[in-house]
């Protein structure tokens, strides 16, 4: 039951891509042309998905840890020590971290990027860089270091925090208001 904790922030990745793909959809039609024309700042834009985005992971968290604690209630299995701190220190930082650096990088991605004819937008490719930290843990766990599991994954929940930290940085000093503005 120990492999749970480090596959749940791969779903959480994948089950919250809604954010970024209202992002691309909105851009695309030109919904922040209309927002910033009637004064709404591109900063309240970017950090209002990012917040829609969080919610998203929250809810799928939610949801996932209550069902899988009741699956193992009810078939008497009793929940380790390792799991709990799986969960604690990795899941639940790694799931926040990884979402919200793919979503920031899909948006950035996104508002760089012009419409070509026949090639979508950064929303298909994008969780891949939400996914690669949760199997690149997974892999190292399994393969490599088993007895140092919870090292291992702690580890890439603070590399991702920090990853997030830089990116949110280098967003809110180089945010351009024209950057929002619909290719079309």
């Amino acid at each position: 039951d120990d492999i749970y904790p480090l596959i749940l922030p791969m779903f959480v990745v994948l089950g919250s891509v809604g954010g970024l793909m209202t992002f691309s959809s909105d851009k695309d039609k030109g919904v922040y042309e209309y927002l910033i024309a009637y004064g709404v700042d591109p900063s309240t834009i970017f950090w209002s998905v990012i917040v829609a985005t969080m919610g998203i992971v929250t809810v799928v968290l939610v949801v996932s840890l209550s069902v899988t604690v009741a699956a193992l209630a009810i078939t008497g299995n009793i929940l380790s020590v390792g799991f709990g701190e799986l969960i604690l220190f990795y899941s639940l930082p790694l799931s926040f971290a990884a979402t919200m650096f793919m979503s920031m990088a899909g948006m950035i991605w996104s508002q760089l990027t012009t419409r070509v004819s026949g090639v979508n937008s950064p929303v298909g490719v994008a969780p891949i860089l939400g996914i690669g930290p949760v199997l690149a843990v997974l892999l190292t766990v399994t393969v490599l270091v088993p007895d140092y599991a919870l090292y291992v994954a702690a580890g890439a929940s603070v590399a991702m925090v920090w990853a997030v930290v830089v990116l949110v940085t280098v967003v809110a000093s180089r945010m351009q208001r024209e950057r929002f503005l619909s290719n079309a």
